[in-house]
């Protein structure tokens, strides 16, 4: 052997070198590499206890990054003890972490459904059907309530075997997640969402007389201003609550000052989409904004942001308080009313104005890849010359 500093000639295995004094280092076999998903363990400087940890999945972030979720356990005394605690680390894991997304726990349920070697053609099935969902991904998991996942089922634009479908993955997804103590509540929400057959939808839209209620309102009641201010912008509900001063845009034509908001999610067709503000609404978003460049354009009272559930609740109690009558569907287990509805109006409120398919198409975000590739962007006159009409 030769020395691994000058190269000179050693006896066999020499620990210094006789000539340079340099001490030889043993070459050891390579340690072998833990499979994945079966975990790890570390200790960390000045801590004389061993940690498990084992990764249960990813989540996706708005920014396009992702989360790592993994349970650890720490305090075992040797090595060999936190090795052998690895294969139950993952089912002592007992409670998800309350921001975890709708799509990390899909990602947790999808990683342990492979595990057990279905058929692939039924897992088609199911990551398509899941896409239907897109517009609740980032919903935290414990905030999704049933009319989050019926608005899905009913927006979606196949037919009944696709919201079947639908159905059958939200299911599955629950029978997951319930017995490993995830949710407080045993209601597995997939038995009870409705599919109907494929002329049959729940979707309904406020009248106008209901209309006119919540515009009565909206002095004494912020949340009426918020439904109104819903239902003349078309948005879905995730999209409408979580709006960026950012997002707004003002611009001087033919003498007149118009807003607009450039934004949207879901599809591609949704996706920063341009969306005029009616002027009859107008006035309420630039004194809702004020002077801030950041932050949501809509925001609670106390200046905090409005969750999902904060939304939802509050819109129920508005039209409770105003006097709408709401009942639950003996079908659907749904209130009649939900935020989606305002969604629903905006949508009725266009349907009689007389301007081209293609500028509806393009405000409530419904436009086919065809039909983008087919036309042009929507000229901002066009549009304001709907929403000028609501």
């Amino acid at each position: 052997m030769n020395c691994i500093k000058c190269k000179s000639e050693l006896a066999d295995k020499a620990v210094y070198c006789h000539v340079c004094g340099k001490k030889q280092v043993v070459q050891r076999g390579s340690a072998l590499k833990r499979a994945n998903g079966t975990g790890s363990v570390y200790k960390q400087a000045g801590d004389k206890t061993w940690t498990a940890v084992k990764v249960l999945g990813y989540e996706a972030l708005d920014n396009g990054k992702t989360k790592r979720i993994e349970v650890k356990r720490k305090g075992f005394r040797t090595k060999a003890d936190a090795f052998a605690a690895l294969p139950e680390l993952g089912r002592r894991s007992r409670q998800i972490d309350n921001a975890i997304s709708f799509r990390g726990v899909y990602e947790l349920w999808l990683t342990d459904y492979d595990k057990r070697g279905r058929s692939s053609k039924t897992r088609a099935n199911y990551t398509a059907a899941f896409k239907h969902f897109q517009d609740i991904w980032w919903l935290p998991f414990d905030e999704i309530m049933i009319d989050d996942l019926q608005e899905c089922i009913d927006d979606c634009p196949h037919g009944k075997r696709t919201k079947q479908n639908m159905k059958t993955t939200i299911g599955l997804i629950y029978d997951y997640v319930l017995p490993r103590g995830y949710l407080s509540s045993p209601l597995n929400l997939g038995r009870l969402l409705f599919v109907g057959n494929d002329t049959q939808s729940t979707r309904i839209a406020f009248t106008k007389s209901q209309l006119d209620a919540i515009i009565d309102s909206i002095d004494v009641m912020p949340a009426a201003r918020l439904i109104y201010i819903h239902c003349l912008l078309g948005f879905r509900p995730h999209e409408f609550i979580t709006l960026q001063v950012s997002d707004y845009h003002k611009e001087i034509i033919d003498g007149v000052e118009v807003g607009y908001f450039v934004a949207g999610e879901k599809t591609e067709a949704g996706i920063d989409r341009t969306v005029t503000v009616s002027p009859k609404i107008k006035p309420m978003i630039d004194m809702m904004i004020g002077d801030r460049l950041t932050g949501n354009v809509f925001m609670d009272p106390k200046g905090d942001k409005i969750t999902p559930k904060k939304y939802r609740l509050d819109f129920y109690d508005t039209l409770d308080r105003i006097g709408i009558d709401n009942p639950v569907d003996e079908i659907s287990k749904m209130k009649t009313y939900s935020p989606h509805c305002c969604r629903h109006t905006f949508a009725t409120l266009i349907k009689n104005i007389s301007a081209a398919d293609k500028d509806k198409r393009s405000l409530t975000g419904h436009a086919s890849q065809q039909m983008i590739e087919h036309y042009q962007h929507s000229n901002l006159k066009d549009l304001l010359n709907i929403t000028d009409q609501i």
